[in-house]
């Protein structure tokens, strides 16, 4: 499936997701996959019958096709045009036992997806209504560890520039502009893949932001300056989940929560006197 521009490439890694936390209410059925949604269970009929699924000849079929209404008499047509035996007949039976128990709404509607992934302003009990937050929500609770998903608190704030936030967010991904990923994807083939600050390893983001000799040098003395204990995380993700936002003063907490954020920046940037600057300001 084409995606067209690279944001809808981004959401469509996460529609599984998005459709395993909708159920479907029928209406007419003609909006509702007969096999693919959640519609009578909370499990898609093909994974719930798989054997059933694999012998008709309707799989990309909807509700309203498959379901047939004669006298108000529904019936079922899942074209199976074979012969069956053993645990299918059993299935199948099972299958069409659901099918005949079902309760049709009123299908002069128009069939609609319930979000169950949790209320419309981001948490609690799910109204049924979709939002982006509920979304991001359900994706931090279901994120492995570490986290896949950066929360909002650490990389927005009208403390800094969008700009900034959104660096955060795209090197949180290893998504910034390297030299490796260029000659990755082959736009300078004749380049020599280098770090820019301490010319001796090659420029990745985790190198520039976190590991390279002239980041360590600045993040290195910026939690002694604080007081603080600190080890050298394995990635710029890690470092930015896990640095601290509070201390005993009001100035100090200010500082510990922007200060992170302007030397990312100015790694990112390859500003060196900035980041002499800020050194300096220390």
């Amino acid at each position: 499936m084409g995606y067209g521009c690279g944001i809808w490439k981004g959401v469509f890694k996460f529609v599984d997701i998005f459709i395993s936390n909708c159920k479907m209410q029928v209406g007419d059925g003609s909006l509702i996959s007969f096999w693919g949604d959640r519609w009578i269970s909370d499990t898609p009929l093909k994974i719930l019958h798989p054997a059933s699924y694999a012998i008709s000849g309707c799989k990309g079929a909807t509700v309203a096709e498959v379901r047939t209404s004669e006298s108000d008499m529904i019936s079922w047509n899942l074209s199976i045009d074979r012969r069956v035996y053993g645990g299918v007949i059993t299935e199948l039976t099972s299958l069409l036992d659901l099918l005949d128990n079902f309760n049709s709404c009123n299908i002069s509607d128009i069939g609609r997806r319930i979000w169950l992934g949790g209320g419309g302003g981001g948490g609690g009990k799910s109204n049924g209504t979709f939002s982006v937050k509920s979304c991001y929500q359900l994706l931090l609770k279901t994120a492995p560890s570490p986290l896949k998903f950066i929360p909002k608190s650490r990389v927005c704030s009208n403390q800094w520039p969008t700009k900034v936030s959104f660096f955060l967010w795209v090197a949180s991904y290893a998504k910034i502009s390297t030299q490796d990923m260029m000659v990755r994807r082959g736009w300078k083939k004749d380049w020599v893949n280098h770090c820019y600050l301490c010319v001796q390893d090659g420029e990745s983001s985790n190198h520039l932001l976190v590991h390279c000799k002239v980041a360590l040098t600045v993040w290195c003395f910026f939690p002694n300056e604080f007081s603080l204990k600190w080890v050298i995380p394995p990635d710029f993700l890690s470092l930015i989940s896990s640095r601290p936002v509070k201390a005993n003063s009001l100035r100090k907490t200010l500082v510990l929560r922007c200060l992170p954020d302007a030397i990312s920046w100015c790694l990112g940037k390859r500003e060196i006197v900035e980041l002499l600057k800020i050194l300096v300001r220390m």
